[in-house]
Order: C-alpha cells, then structure tokens, then sequence
C-alpha cells in the first residue's frame, strides 16, 4: 500500500511537471500531510482505492485484539458496530465503518458454522435480496425527508446486495472446472492488479485521448470497459518484470507470493466441495 501511495505520489509529481493532468490534486509538501498520503494514517490516502486497505489492517487488528472479549457475545457486538456505523462514531479510527460491520459479520457466521456458501441457496439468496432491496427502496424514499443514519442504513443494504450476488457468483464459478481454471490463471496477479489499476487506469486515460473520451460522452462506455481487460493485459508483464527483481523489492511492490493449496484439499473457502 505504501509503495504504490508513494508510486503514484511520485506520478502526480511528473504530471506536475509536464503540465499533464491526472484528476488528482497533489498534497500539501508537508511532513504530516505526505505521511498521511502514503500511509492514510489520518484521512485518505492519495491513491484513495488503497485507503481501503488501511480500513481494513485497523479493523483486522480491532477484531483481533478484542476477539476474547467479544466471541461469545458476537451478535451483541454486531449490533453495536451496526449502530456505530450508522452515526458515524469511528472517525478517525476506521473511516469506512462497514468494512468492520461485515468482517465482523462473516467472523459471526464462521463461528456459527454457517458457511459463506449457505447465502447463495435459493431460499436465502432470494430472502437476502429481497430484504437487503427493500431496505435499500425505503431508504431511497425516506432520504427525500431524512438524512444522517439513513443514507448509512442504505448503504449498507446495497452492499448486502452485492454480497449475496458476488456469494452466488462465486458458488457458480466453483461448480465450473474451467471458470476456476481461468480464475486460477489471473490469481496471481489479482493483488497486483488491485494495488496497480488505478494509476494503470489513469495511464491508460491519457494513453487513449487521442480518441477523443470524454467522460460526459459515449466514449468513455469505450473506455469503461476496455479499460478493465487493458489493466489486466499490462498487470501480467509487469508482474513478470517484478519478479526479476532483487529481493525485496518484490515483496514491497506486490507482497508475498501465496502458497499454492495442497492438491487433495477438498473443502474450499466458500465450503462446497470441488467436484
């Protein structure tokens, strides 16, 4: 994380310097407000997709610490993230609060040995769509007259959506031999990729307005969704020319490489069987 903040702090520098635009404003030269673009210790940080990754080392680390103190109490302090949630009361310990609420909720089911794979059956994908779609309605109505709490709640009840979908999606592609094996193929650049797409994203923004894009045209549909399979098609030869290099640059540029799982391993993950 802090290697691409600093990565793409020194990009926004060349920009600068070349009178080239990158739709980011550089921080303040100072000492606080440079340690905070790297790091996000104090607000976001200046590659704001990675500021998702402070959010979640801190509320790792909250779950951990206070894990003893909170198992046999998990829905009690469900309850309680949920309500801090709402109102906002984590600034500036998180400031993305539902990274901690659903951490805290998959640790819930785990406990309870409820699979993750469960939420993708029919009765309860549909329920859990339903009722995260009928939040998500009631809440698109009350912000007309309400704010604060609500446009938390709705929040919430959007990515409750995703997670049942992406849950499902990912049940689907377990029961596919060559959707996991195209997955497998892209997995071990998926954190690069992650790590990477935006300044790749923006690089690829300037290499393509010759075409004339425009973000209030058609033509940034062009760019929406070739931009994705760009990023990927440069992740793969920069993820070779990182491996070339010394130790630990790599490590400090893509992390540790995950080991492969055991071939006989039979429950993954999401807890339905490879068949």
């Amino acid at each position: 994380m802090v290697t691409w903040n600093l990565i793409m702090l020194i990009a926004l520098l060349g920009a600068a310097a070349i009178g080239a635009s990158f739709s980011r404003e550089l921080p303040p030269l100072t000492p606080s407000a440079l340690v905070n673009a790297l790091t996000g210790l104090f607000g976001p940080s200046i590659n704001l997709s990675l500021f998702f990754l402070r959010d979640l080392f801190v509320s790792t680390a909250i779950i951990v610490l206070t894990w003893r103190y909170i198992r046999d109490y998990l829905w009690v302090a469900l309850g309680v993230v949920f309500v801090v949630t709402i109102f906002k009361l984590t600034d500036p310990i998180i400031f993305r609060p539902t990274i901690l609420l659903f951490m805290l909720a998959g640790c819930t089911l785990r406990a309870q040995h409820i699979p993750l794979s469960s939420l993708a059956k029919p009765p309860v994908f549909f329920f859990g769509i339903l009722g995260s779609g009928t939040v998500l309605l009631a809440c698109h109505y009350l912000l007309e007259t309400h704010g604060g709490p609500v446009s938390d709640i709705q929040n919430i009840a959007r990515r409750g959506m995703l997670v049942f979908a992406v849950i499902a999606v990912a049940v689907l592609i377990g029961h596919s031999k060559r959707l996991q094996a195209f997955f497998d193929h892209l997995e071990p650049v998926a954190f690069l990729a992650y790590l990477s797409h935006a300044l790749l994203a923006k690089l690829i923004w300037i290499a393509m307005a010759p075409l004339g894009l425009s973000l209030m045209g058609p033509s940034y549909l062009f760019y929406f969704f070739m931009a994705p399979m760009l990023m990927f098609a440069l992740v793969f030869p920069l993820h070779a020319l990182i491996n070339a290099l010394r130790m630990p640059l790599p490590i400090f540029l893509q992390g540790k490489s995950a080991k492969k799982p055991k071939k006989n391993r039979s429950e993954p993950m999401l807890g339905f069987r490879l068949r």
